[in-house]
């Protein structure tokens, strides 16, 4: 099925935010083996089209990749750079949203940085940790544990 969807990615050149989110969201909760290069061909995508990435899919969508420990460098920089730079995305992001986009970047950092550290941990931090801030009052206990959890592994190099 994941083959499949990738193929008709590179195929179509159309590549939908919301489809994209669905399939990687699908693979992360049913917790499948994929194959790496298709992840990674799933993830070219996305990275594509960042931009038209809302906030809720964007969340989603990275915290599958990093569920799925898919070492995609470009889409989780990019989406780094796109989060700390846009303040429609921090204005429009939820608690579970932050959430989830915290517990990503430190998964991905964890997983695929030997050294656990992430070139990109300290501006995700300084730019996030304001509507981390402006959202805490909104966040379930789990929301907030992942948050610090998250915060606690990009902090090595704030």
């Amino acid at each position: 099925m994941a083959n499949a969807f990738a193929s008709g990615l590179e195929e179509e050149g159309n590549v939908n935010p919301v489809t994209v989110t669905n399939m990687v969201w699908a693979l992360a909760t049913a917790r499948v083996n994929v194959r790496k290069e298709t992840l990674l061909s799933v993830a070219d995508a996305a990275a594509g089209v960042l931009k038209a990435f809302k906030a809720h899919e964007l969340s989603i969508t990275l915290w599958a990749f990093a569920r799925l420990n898919c070492c995609h460098e470009r889409l989780f920089t990019q989406a780094a750079q796109l989060l700390c730079t846009s303040p429609r995305l921090q204005e429009d992001i939820h608690s579970q949203g932050i959430a989830n986009l915290l517990w990503a970047f430190a998964r991905h950092a964890q997983a695929c940085h030997p050294s656990g550290q992430w070139h990109a941990s300290s501006s995700v931090l300084t730019r996030l940790l304001p509507t981390c801030i402006r959202l805490l009052p909104h966040m379930r206990p789990v929301e907030l544990a992942s948050s610090v959890w998250a915060i606690s592994r990009l902090a090595v190099t704030w």
